[in-house]
């Protein structure tokens, strides 16, 4: 039997959590929650995800400092990474693209 990819959600707002599964819960995935950058950091190697969705703007660790924390531990460094934001200012993007996620 094949393992079902991994989604890890990291965003403090669990209503994001929720349509996010939503609108993918039919593609066999299997879905992790953290609210927060700490926590997520916290349970990486244990939940062991194949994509992470990461919100950028969070109380505590941000998600562009998530995102360089993940990129410096050796076992994940080639996870994909997608950044979700309201922001709309270019260069707030272009920042938020230098951090090594891949959009």
């Amino acid at each position: 039997m094949t393992e079902r990819p991994s989604i890890l959600t990291i965003d403090d707002e669990p209503n994001n959590f929720d349509v996010i599964q939503t609108l993918l819960g039919t593609q066999n995935y299997t879905f992790h929650y953290a609210s927060s950058g700490q926590r997520a950091l916290d349970r990486l190697d244990r939940v062991q995800p194949d994509l992470i969705l990461l919100d950028v703007m969070m109380p505590g660790l941000n998600g562009i400092e998530v995102c360089h924390q993940v990129r410096n531990l050796p076992n994940w460094q080639a996870i994909p990474i997608v950044l979700m934001t309201a922001i709309s200012d270019k260069a707030e993007l272009a920042k938020c693209l230098s951090t090594g996620a891949h959009s």
